[in-house]
């Protein structure tokens, strides 16, 4: 299954270590003066056999692992990799418009 993950760049925020760059699933949206940023448009990647994307508690997208625990999006080789909050092991990505299997 494939899936859109952007990458955000928060220059400005309420917390200082909220800044800096991030993945989501969504588009960059702010909504507040506190918060300064962008995203990439966003890339697609693969999501690994049994994982799935629905929605959390607040109906933003999320992803779920075989066992339906959530998934946070988060950095490892220079990109984004799943970290199951059930697993230790983080899965990274595989881009489907590029040869990101050399990562490491």
């Amino acid at each position: 299954m494939e899936i859109k993950i952007y990458r955000h760049t928060i220059h400005q925020a309420y917390m200082a270590a909220e800044k800096g760059m991030h993945y989501s699933l969504s588009l960059w949206s702010s909504g507040s003066k506190h918060y300064v940023g962008e995203d990439d448009g966003g890339k697609l990647y693969m999501l690994p056999d049994g994982y799935v994307v629905g929605k959390d508690i607040d109906e933003s997208p999320q992803v779920y692992d075989k066992n339906g625990g959530m998934c946070e999006i988060v950095e490892s080789h220079g990109g984004p990799a799943l970290a199951p909050e059930r697993n230790a092991e983080i899965i990274d990505l595989k881009g489907v418009d590029d040869d990101q299997s050399s990562r490491a």
